[in-house]
Parts: structure tokens; sequence; C-alpha cells
């Protein structure tokens, strides 16, 4: 259900109007759908309207007789120095975008001509507002916030204090705060059924950190940790069980970041052959330097040794 780096690997198919349902909700949509997509999108939006209003200066131009050389100086030109679809085309980039370069400029010949300019403007000014938008909203959103938090690629399991534990080490890169960082977890069976169905069974996981509280401090790596106890769906699964068992072990890992104040979901996926029974994650190096800086040494974050 989850991939082991975190993303969704569930894909909806034959969904009645899916485009339709995506398309309603297109600011979502934009947000989410990859960088050369939404590149692309944009990119298309603006050489169609600039080639819409450069056939409609074009045809001004035509009705009004500028494209003839013979009769354009006794009349006043919709739009001075077009002489092809090329100079349109020219004008309609300069005007949407409003670079000006002056050889070209409306006159007040052609009402149509002054009116495409006015609508253009407003098309373009939108334009450029969402793409603005969408990338200060792409480059904002928490999930990429995510990137930044390591979880070992391994789950050790392993008897303390007369009780069996479930144990997952996770760390933040970032010198940046998370705030408010707590844990949630998932036991997900999948089991096919008499008539062919595959239903899925989920099942809580209490995580809890080091110190016994629900809240995370992540200033350095730290172990989350689950209490194999009589209430939890791992109580009856033992070492030679797990080598056998089909299910995922989904965590997720919530806070704040501080830097940008918005929530953000980081998630990992165990299989059973991610466990490891009796064994217990590598103790991390910690130096501090003359000026009082603290450095964490992330060499075995991943490694593990028998009890």
């Amino acid at each position: 259900i989850v991939s082991k780096s975190g993303d969704q690997n569930v894909i909806s198919v034959s969904v009645p109007d899916k485009l339709y349902s995506y398309l309603k909700d297109l600011c979502t949509t934009l947000i989410d759908i990859q960088w050369r997509w939404n590149l692309l999108m944009f990119a298309g939006t603006f050489v169609i309207s600039w080639l819409v209003f450069a056939s409609f200066y074009f045809m001004l131009a035509d009705l009004n007789g500028d494209l003839d050389s013979h009769t354009l100086e006794e009349r006043n030109p919709c739009v001075t120095n077009i002489h092809s679809f090329a100079s349109s085309f020219l004008f309609s980039i300069e005007t949407m975008t409003t670079i000006g370069y002056g050889s070209r400029f409306v006159t007040e010949a052609c009402p149509g001509a002054y009116i495409g300019v006015l609508v253009q403007s407003i098309i373009g000014a939108a334009l450029q507002l969402a793409l603005a938008g969408l990338v200060v909203a792409k480059i904002r959103r928490a999930k990429k916030r995510t990137g930044t938090i390591l979880f070992s690629n391994v789950a050790c399991i392993y008897e303390e204090d007369d009780g069996m534990k479930l144990v997952i080490r996770v760390g933040d890169m970032r010198k940046s705060r998370i705030t408010a960082a707590h844990v949630r977890g998932y036991l997900i069976q999948k089991f096919k059924s008499k008539r062919g169905t595959i239903p899925v069974s989920y099942y809580t996981l209490r995580f809890k950190s080091e110190n016994g509280t629900e809240q995370l401090f992540l200033p350095w790596p730290s172990l989350i940790i689950h209490d194999i106890n009589e209430d939890s769906p791992l109580w009856e699964v033992s070492k030679e069980d797990l080598e056998l068992e089909n299910f995922e072990m989904i965590f997720m890992l919530e806070g704040i970041a501080s830097s940008t104040s918005m929530a953000f979901q980081a998630k990992k996926a165990y299989a059973p052959c991610d466990f490891k029974w009796g064994r217990r994650f590598h103790a991390l190096g910690v130096t501090t330097d003359y000026v009082g800086e603290n450095y964490v040494d992330y060499e075995h974050f991943h490694l593990t040794y028998p009890i």
C-alpha cells in the first residue's frame, strides 16, 4: 500500500468522470502533478494565447487594409508595422509580456484593436499571476520537507524491561526544528477470501518516544518504541511466525515545520522481512567541538547488532 520511499502505492482505475473530478479541483491537481507537466501546460497556454491574439490582430489588419502597402499611406493602421502574420505574432508576444519595444503600437483607427489589447493584457496578467502562485505553492508544500526525514531501513524486536518491544529509529537532517511531532502506526494485513476478494484488516499500533511520551524531540535521531503487549496485534506473533506472515506496517510521523509553519506527514512502510528479531540499533556517535557545536554521526544509523 505504501512504497519504501513513503509514497502511496495505490492507483485508481476505471473511475467514472475521473478527469472531470481532477479538473474540478484544478488547483490541487496542478500542485500534485510533476513540474514538467506544469511547465508544459503553462508554456502551451501562453503559446496558444499568443497565436489566438496574433490571428485576431492579423485579421483586423487584413480587414482594415493594413497589409496592402499601396493603400497603407492613405489610412491609419490598426497596429503600426504589421505586415505579416509573423509581425502580428511578435506584437501579441510584446503585448502579453508587456515588453513594448515601441516599433508596433495600437492606434485609434480600430476599436477592436485596443479592445483586443485590453483583453490580452488582462489574460496575460492572470496567467502570470497563476504561474507565480503555482510555483510558490509547489515550493512551499510540506511534502518536500519529508525528504530530510530519515527512517531506519529495518525495525528491531527485542526484550527489554520484562517485555517485548518493536523499535524504529527516526532522524531529521535539518537544523530547523519540527514542532508537535508525533507518530502513528498501522498494521495492514491482506488475505484472500473464499470468494476471491482480498479484504484488508487494519490494526492500530501505538508508538512512544524514548522517554515514554507521544511527543518527539528530534534535534538528534531518536528511537520510537511500540510495546508488544496484549493490546498489540503483534502479541501472538513469534519469530518463526514472523517469517511466514503477510502484512505491512506503515509508520507515520506528523509535525509542523518551524521554518514554514506548515504541517507535514512522513511515511515509511515495513514488510515482515524488514523486522530483525533479537537485535538492537547501534549507538550513534556524538562529538562536540570547541565552540559547542554537536555533531551526530549517521554512519551507523541503520546498523543493528544481536543481543
